[in-house]
This record gives C-alpha cells, sequence and structure tokens, in this order.
C-alpha cells in the first residue's frame, strides 16, 4: 500500500502507521484506480516506453494520449505518489516496475484488466451495490439496463457505443474488445497449464470459449484430438469474418439448450458466470449430449488463503449474478446434474480442473 496524504508515512514501516491513515488510504483507493485506467487505457506506459530515451514530457504525453495537459499532469502527479511513473529533474515522465505491467508488449501485461476492470460500467454497477445489498440471486445489469453483461456487448453495432439511456453511455465502443483482450492476457498462461496438466484426447468441445485460445493450446499439445468451438452467433460471425485457418470447427449454439457430441466437454470459466441452478441445467445438457463424456470445469477454486479469489468472487456477483466457488461448491453442482465421479487435475498457474463423470462403476 501507497501512502498518499502524509509524505512522512511513506517512510515509517508498516506497523508504525496509524490505523486511521491506513484506512484513509483504502478510502481513496478508487480515485487511485481510475487514475490508473485513464493511464492504461491511454496508453500513458506505452507512449513514454515509444520515445528513444524511454522518458517523455507532460506535452508529449498528452498529445498522444489525447488527453488535454491540464488533466495529464493532474493524474501522473497522483501515480508518481504512487511509484507508478516516476519524474525526472527536467520535468519528464520515465516508467517504473509498476508501470511497465500497463505497458502492452509485456508478457503478462495487466494494461487490459485495468481497462475493462475499471471501465465506467463497472464503477457504476459497483456503486449500485448498496441499493441491492439486501438480495442475492440479482443479476444487477438486468436490474439496471434490462440486459445482462454479454447481452449489453452484443448490443455494440460497428461504430456504435450501447447507449442504454440518453443520459450516459454504458458500454463504450471497444470495451467487448477490452474484455476479451483481458480474458486472452490472463488465459495465456493459464491455457498452457490446462494442456499441460491434463491428457486431452477424442473429441473436445469448447463450450463458451471465446476466441478458442485454449483449443488452439490443446491442439499444440495434443495434435490428435479434434476440437470443436461452441459459441454463440455473435462470436463465431466475428471469427469468420478475420477468415482464419483455426485448428478447431466453429458450431453456433446455446448450452442450455442442448450441445454436440462430444468425447470431453470444457468449461473454462463459464460456471461461475451464473448460479447454481443454471450450473447444473449446462452440465445436464453435456450429460445429455454424451452420458459417457468427461466434463472439464476449470475454475479459480476459492481456498482458504486466497483473497485474490474473494475479490474475484464478488466481481462475479455483481457483474453476472455468478460466483466463484470452492471445490466442495462445484462437486455439489455436478452431483445435481447427476454426475457421481470427480476427480481434480491442479495446474501451475491460478486455475484448477475438475473432471466430472456419471460413470458409477
Amino acid at each position: 500500500m501507497v501512502w498518499l496524504l502524509y509524505e512522512d508515512s511513506r517512510r515509517r514501516p508498516l506497523q508504525e502507521v496509524p490505523p486511521a491513515m491506513q484506512m484513509l488510504d483504502i478510502i481513496l483507493a478508487p480515485w487511485l484506480s481510475t487514475c490508473v485506467h485513464i493511464a492504461a487505457k491511454r496508453s500513458f506506459a506505452d507512449i513514454i516506453e515509444s520515445m528513444d530515451n524511454h522518458q517523455a514530457s507532460i506535452e508529449h504525453i498528452s498529445q498522444e494520449a489525447k488527453v488535454h495537459p491540464v488533466w495529464t499532469r493532474a493524474i501522473l502527479q497522483v501515480l508518481t505518489k504512487a511509484d507508478i511513473f516516476a519524474e525526472t529533474e527536467q520535468h519528464l515522465f520515465k516508467n517504473t516496475p509498476l508501470s511497465d505491467c500497463l505497458r502492452r508488449d509485456q508478457p503478462r501485461t495487466l494494461k487490459w484488466q485495468a481497462s475493462a476492470l475499471l471501465c465506467s460500467r463497472s464503477l457504476i454497477l459497483l456503486s449500485q451495490l448498496d441499493y441491492y445489498i439486501d438480495k442475492v440471486g440479482v443479476s444487477l445489469p438486468q436490474e439496471l439496463w434490462g440486459k445482462e453483461l454479454y447481452e449489453l456487448f452484443e448490443q455494440q453495432e460497428g461504430n456504435q457505443s450501447a447507449r442504454l439511456s440518453s443520459e450516459r453511455v454504458i458500454v463504450e465502443l471497444g470495451s467487448r474488445a477490452e474484455f476479451d483482450m483481458m480474458l486472452e492476457s490472463v488465459g495465456a498462461v493459464v491455457d498452457s497449464a490446462i494442456a499441460q496438466s491434463y491428457q486431452f484426447k477424442g473429441t473436445v468441445c469448447d463450450l463458451g470459449g471465446g476466441r478458442g485460445s485454449l483449443l488452439a493450446t490443446v491442439a499444440h499439445h495434443h495434435p490428435d484430438v479434434k476440437s470443436v468451438l461452441f459459441e454463440r452467433q455473435f462470436t463465431v460471425e466475428k471469427l469468420l469474418s478475420k477468415q482464419a485457418e483455426y485448428p478447431f470447427s466453429l458450431v453456433v449454439g446455446d448450452f442450455f439448450q442442448q450441445v454436440p457430441h462430444a468425447d470431453i466437454y470444457i468449461l473454462k470459466q463459464v460456471l461461475h458466470n451464473w448460479p447454481d441452478n443454471l450450473c447444473i441445467e449446462i452440465l445436464k445438457r453435456c450429460a445429455e449430449a454424451n452420458p459417457d463424456a468427461k466434463v472439464l470445469v476449470i475454475e479459480q477454486v476459492i481456498r482458504d488463503s486466497d483473497n485474490v479469489v474473494e475479490i474475484a468472487n464478488l466481481v462475479m456477483m455483481i457483474e453476472q449474478n455468478g460466483k466463484e466457488r470452492t471445490l466442495e461448491e462445484y462437486k455439489v453442482i455436478g452431483k445435481n446434474a447427476g454426475f457421481k465421479q470427480f476427480q481434480v487435475y491442479p495446474t501451475h498457474a491460478v486455475s484448477t480442473i475438475i473432471e466430472m463423470t456419471i460413470d458409477t462403476l
């Protein structure tokens, strides 16, 4: 934690900082996060890195980022105080290890997380939590705007933003692309860990697999596998429009209605999007399509010591009426869908593979 209000506190050990000062820093955290969001979305770190000496003036950053110089200076002053960027004696700004995390060219960049998780849509949903905190099972996007999150994304057409009221643009142009980039930037490491932690064979169907990054990785590690990406019409049309060659076939459908026959079904970060009753319905469709299939539920499992997943749980509850779960909770859902055998495969990433089968032998 960086203490923004009291200069002398930054030189003190944490245990010597008064609790009131620590709490005040937490209270002010959304303001700092908003500055991080602007810097990430407007590519401050990339602009600085592109200079020959990796240093840039307020004027240059402002011009390239299309941010007024007054706002550019104010935002950079906040971020510099927090050790996100540094200012030289010549009043030029350079990157720090923290701002390097926001650079597009970094293998584990957090640029897309900062852009997607701190956007106006997410912050509006978060600000409304107090009005719905006395209920559970409520979809905040549905309550506020009459549509679920993915429906809002699909409402975008061409170069238009999705306007949900005359006063405010909620789903900004490019927000779906940023959301997808966030998932893929996280998935790059996770996909490799999954492909190396499980022996894929036969026909593998990824249900709700996005743009197919996991299937592409599986095909690389298991070249004999036949892969199928099962997605909604909107996503499949986007993939087909690129006219690229994929190591998998594309099938349009709705996994609440019916899924194609396969030997292995992948549900990677799918069940955490939905409440328990709908998770059960998805699993039942897999069992109906092939009772002998193996269903791989791949999620971040809540453990006693993992507060990152606890925060992700809050995000899922707010944005999609879903939640992160413990291993036992996933097993209960599986049992309620008719599955009887469960095998857990840890990975070297944050995800855990839970193999579910109906086989009673």
